[in-house]
């Protein structure tokens, strides 16, 4: 859950910037965020036989590496976000571009 909200905020910042008064953009990003991520996922998750495959404990560990590093960034992220109190929205949208670099490396494995 933590990651996930850490990920929802940077998404957030991107989008409506760092102002606090927009309460009702981060009620909307809430709102239809999720739901176009299960539409895209939807396209891509098949049925398959369950097998046993000798490299799957590698495949995991790489799933767990890209999950360490994803939350290493998001750490330092918000390390600086703090110390430097204003980022600019430019500096978001990088971000989230990370991000998004972040949660599709899983389909490269």
């Amino acid at each position: 859950m933590g990651l996930s909200g850490a990920i929802f905020t940077q998404i957030y910042y991107a989008i409506y910037g760092n102002s606090a008064s927009e309460s009702a953009g981060l009620i909307l990003l809430l709102g239809y965020l999720p739901s176009v991520v299960f539409l895209i996922v939807m396209l891509i998750v098949r049925p398959r036989k369950e097998t046993m495959e000798r490299n799957e404990v590698k495949r995991f560990y790489h799933f767990l590496y890209i999950a360490l590093g994803l939350t290493g960034f998001l750490m330092l992220l918000i390390v600086v976000e703090n110390t430097m109190k204003n980022l600019p929205k430019a500096g978001y949208r990088i971000v989230v571009a990370i991000i998004v670099v972040f949660l599709s490396l899983p389909l490269v494995v």
